[in-house]
């Protein structure tokens, strides 16, 4: 059981102004309650004997954790940001982290706790999506299961891995030496059939083609590819055949004829369309006054208490957007004039929801961009592994013919030597070795890192990239940037900017409503004031009068926006055309220079081709003149190790299928082990789903297992992996994974329960939730942490410890914090 756990300087829990928290956890039932973006799965995530990760706690961070197993008490103490910071006692005995180092304290939780890692903690949490079961990787899955297999197979996994990576070995060994034996022979009867003096003087025809072509390469130097010379030939083409079609023809005025046209028919449009704005205002305004005039006859008074009543609304509707004012004026762009917000209101609910989803960034410096820029370094860094992998291999073959070649006595003096090897080139090559072994450990290093940032912050980056989706799909709506820029969205919890997102609605619906008084009121104004003049009669016939003059108006602004259409075509083809040939003059002189260019450096290409050719053509001659003692001897000895090598390889092979996980022996007790896991996992999931749900063993394809698992839903034929079912479905399937998951851990681990049964209906959270309190009351109940934002699933535990981070507002299902220091 676990009874005790403080953090200090826990950077998730920094955020909300809790420096310290202090929980005695004596109890089988605990509840974590605060509101969103406080830290519940943060402290869920500490939930473990594992020492912490320096990122996450700032300097002076502390982790204290007391774990009682049996009779014995575990007491795990860690300070972050020092190298000998922690500590690991049993009881009130000797300290067994005498060096006070994080690897050491690893080990020891390893050994302690039933092989406990990190990754196990984390599948057995499953608080992150990436960890549960239906996203795991077939690859992970094995590991996992084969982490937790009962009886001990680490002897038998260890031959088979060394089996495994000797005939890798021995298969690398024997390409390579195929490799050899073929260019050695090839290379042996090339030097039989030519001898050596000709040899030589093929090496100096070849000097004196390398002489020419390199002073050929010296004069094209300066020659640049164009690269958008391709580009250009295709709208030299363009702009060509749109030239020939002369749209010109029709057009019987000069540029300057049409633009004075254009510019008068433009002014008599606007003139017509001020007519027509101010006729329109008009007719509206008698119109509306004329509306209802019946009822206003009968009974005056009654426009003058409904006047009346419309200014007492109107007031109290002003004194409610001003307090709304006030409160919107402590948000950031809020309190801005110039902020458009148009469109928000159709997409303000699924835009809350995206940002409730938002998880926060491990640093606040972090950005997408940071974040892609660790992606590709990752595979920059790989690329650049293989390519040093390559080259050493080449440099590691290239000291073995230096070490390999014969040594020869000189006749006249008692010194030995290699001919055409100095020692100088020997040492040359072990420095290149030497310096290419310490860049390829820097870039193991580096990439260990970039492994530990991209899985810290991969639940943010989706999160965010789900964000930015939907807002890349609303557009329209421009204000949506500007919020997430502003509110910091990914960096702070978005709590802050949703309740702004409430209050800006509230005091849009009254804006609309204050809109609609004043229409109102302005149709009572205007009958009032027309049953004063006592008019009626002069005002309908001035009505129609002005709706003649309305109609001859609008026929004025159509005429004269069409000619202001034709002119405004004629005048955009002129432009049109005196700039294409612009283009077109520009663009010939760039394509004769670009493919001078481009004929240079074609040429250059071929002559850079040429020197390779040559100087490789050169060094193959040198080594066959300094091999031409030897090579006999090495091509013997290179076909004689292959044969060995094979013979090898097929003996390692026959071992290793006789222990392989998948096919072998330690494969057919993991099915064993697996339809046995399947099987319990059925029993958990009847008893919660009252449709026909049950998850099947993982079939084995050329008699390996594939470690994906078919699950049954109803009449249904499987699916292919619990991968594909339903989000219910899927949460199920995982949670149940994990509850039978404990049983084969080697210690008490707790019921972690962060958020379950969100995507359950109402029938089966209900028998979710019943089965869980079963299971609390049984005498092999495991520990409980729980946290859920359904209040009425709490009343099924009696008496539980509760834990409350910033829960003002929240129903609470007991005294908070009763044993639990918070600060």
């Amino acid at each position: 059981m676990l009874e005790r756990l403080i953090l200090e300087n826990y950077v998730p829990l920094l955020s909300s102004n809790i420096t310290k928290v202090d929980l005695d956890l004596k109890h089988m039932i605990t509840l974590i309650m605060a509101r969103n973006g406080t830290g519940k799965s943060a402290i869920m995530r500490e939930l473990n004997p594992l020492p912490p990760e320096n990122g996450n706690y700032e300097a002076g961070g502390r982790k204290y954790v007391e774990w009682r197993v049996g009779k014995r008490l575990y007491k795990m103490e860690s300070y972050t940001g020092v190298g000998n910071g922690h500590s690991f006692r049993i009881d009130d005995g000797d300290e067994l982290n005498t060096g006070g180092t994080y690897s050491a304290q690893k080990e020891l939780v390893y050994n302690h706790f039933g092989k406990m890692d990190g990754g196990l903690v984390k599948v057995l949490h499953g608080i992150k999506i990436l960890d549960r079961l239906s996203a795991m990787s077939p690859s992970r899955r094995k590991d996992i299961i084969l982490q937790v297999y009962p009886n001990d197979t680490e002897y038998a996994l260890g031959v088979y891995f060394k089996l495994k990576q000797e005939r890798n070995d021995l298969k690398a060994a024997i390409k390579n030496q195929v490799a050899r034996y073929t260019e050695e022979n090839n290379k042996l009867a090339r030097i039989n059939q030519l001898g050596i003096a000709e040899l030589e003087n093929r090496i100096k025809q070849i000097d004196t083609d390398l002489k020419n072509s390199l002073l050929l390469r010296g004069q094209l130097e300066s020659a640049k590819l164009d690269p958008d010379l391709q580009a250009k030939l295709a709208l030299f083409n363009r702009l060509t055949d749109k030239l020939l079609t002369n749209k010109l023809s029709g057009v019987m005025h000069s540029y300057e004829e049409l633009q004075h046209a254009h510019e008068f028919a433009e002014l008599l449009v606007n003139k017509y369309q001020e007519q027509v704005s101010v006729l329109k205002g008009v007719i509206g305004e008698s119109a509306s006054n004329l509306d209802g005039m019946e009822d206003l006859l009968r009974d005056p008074q009654a426009f003058h208490s409904q006047a009346q009543h419309l200014a007492e609304d109107f007031k109290r509707t002003d004194e409610s957007i001003k307090k709304f004012d006030t409160l919107l004026n402590s948000y950031p762009v809020f309190e801005e004039g110039g902020v458009v917000f148009g469109g928000i209101e159709y997409v303000v609910e699924a835009f809350k929801g995206y940002l409730n989803r938002v998880a926060v960034a491990s640093t606040p410096e972090l950005t997408s961009g940071t974040y892609k820029q660790w992606l590709l370094e990752q595979e920059q860094l790989a690329n650049k592994q293989r390519g040093i992998a390559s080259q050493l291999e080449q440099l590691r073959h290239k000291l073995k013919h230096y070490e390999n070649a014969d040594t020869i006595n000189c006749p006249d003096c008692s010194h030995a030597f290699k001919v055409g090897i100095t020692q100088q080139d020997v040492q040359a090559v072990r420095d290149q070795i030497a310096a290419f072994e310490k860049q390829t450990d820097e870039i193991k290093d580096r990439v260990t890192a970039l492994d530990n940032l991209i899985e810290n912050d991969a639940e943010w980056y989706l999160t965010m990239n789900q964000l930015f989706v939907f807002v890349r799909e609303n557009s329209n709506v421009k204000v949506l940037p500007e919020l997430i820029k502003h509110f910091d969205i990914g960096k702070v919890p978005s709590s802050r900017l949703c309740n702004a997102l409430d209050l800006f609605m509230e005091r849009s619906k009254l804006l609309a409503y204050r809109q609609t008084l004043e229409d109102e009121k302005k149709v009572v104004d205007g009958r009032l004031e027309l049953y004063a003049r006592e008019n009626l009669l002069d005002m309908a016939t001035h009505v129609q009068q002005l709706e003649a003059n309305l109609a001859k108006a609008t026929g004025k602004v159509k005429f004269y926006q069409r000619r202001a259409m034709v002119l405004k075509e004629q005048l955009d083809a002129i432009r049109s055309y005196n700039s294409d040939m612009e283009k077109l003059r520009q663009l010939q002189y760039d394509l004769y220079t670009g493919m001078s260019n481009r004929a240079d450096v074609q040429l250059r290409s071929y002559v850079d081709q040429n020197i390779s050719t040559l100087t490789k053509s050169k060094d193959e001659h040198l080594a066959s003149i300094i091999q031409n003692k030897s090579l006999n001897a090495v091509v013997e000895s290179i076909s004689a190790d292959i044969e060995n090598l094979k013979r090898r390889l097929n003996s390692v092979s026959v071992l290793m299928d006789s222990l392989c996980p998948n096919k072998g022996l330690i494969g057919k007790l993991m099915s064993d082990f697996i339809n046995s896991l399947c099987g319990n996992i059925n029993a958990v999931i009847k008893k919660i789903w009252n449709t026909p749900l049950y998850i099947k063993p993982c079939a084995k394809e050329n008699g390996d297992l594939t470690y994906k698992f078919p699950v049954v839903t109803g009449d249904k034929a499987p699916t292919p992996d619990l991968s594909d079912c339903s989000g219910g479905e899927t949460d199920v399937l995982d949670w149940a994974f994990r509850f039978v998951l404990l049983d084969y851990v080697g210690f008490p681990f707790p019921l972690i329960m962060d958020e379950i049964g969100v995507s359950f209906d109402e029938i089966k959270r209900g028998r979710f939730f019943n089965f869980i309190q079963e299971y609390t009351q049984g005498k092999n109940a495991r520990q409980l942490f729980m946290v859920s934002h359904y209040f009425s699933q709490y009343g099924i535990f009696k008496d539980p410890n509760v834990i409350g981070l910033h829960y003002e507002g929240l129903t609470m299902p007991g005294e908070p914090n009763k044993h639990s220091l918070i600060v």
